[in-house]
């Protein structure tokens, strides 16, 4: 389609889990990641998450701006925007500031949206507002 801007899944990533890779534990890291095989376990990231169209996910992932154009399952924090590409998929909550969802994605899930980034979130939880307005 000619009105569609192309993505950008092929960014440059510090760290990259390539086609046909498995991995499984913690991934922490000051740069972005893409992830293109199966990873298990958590993934936070000072920079972007790109999570190519081939990769599946079961992990919670936390970075700046997070675009998933596979299979994520699991929580998501994005500090800035979540975007989900026509063949992405997420099952499971997310936080974002932005969000932006293709036509075709898929989600199964909570979502909190803020306009303020996720270090200055409010403490308040509903739990605690319901109590001050009984």
């Amino acid at each position: 389609m000619a009105f569609m801007k192309k993505r950008p899944i092929n960014e440059k990533a510090e760290s990259l889990l390539g086609l046909g890779s498995c991995w499984e534990g913690t991934l922490k890291t000051e740069g972005s990641v893409k992830i293109d095989g199966r990873f298990n376990g958590q993934v936070i990231a000072g920079g972007s998450i790109v999570i190519g169209e081939s990769a599946i996910v079961e992990a919670s992932l936390e970075g700046s701006n997070i675009l998933i154009a596979g299979t994520v399952r699991g929580n998501v924090k994005a500090e800035g925007k979540l975007e989900i590409t026509p063949k992405g998929k997420l099952y499971g909550n997310f936080t974002a500031v932005k969000l932006l969802v293709d036509e075709g994605a898929i989600i199964r899930g909570e979502c909190l949206m803020d306009s303020q980034p996720l270090n200055g979130e409010d403490t308040a939880t509903p739990s605690s507002v319901d109590k001050e307005d009984a």
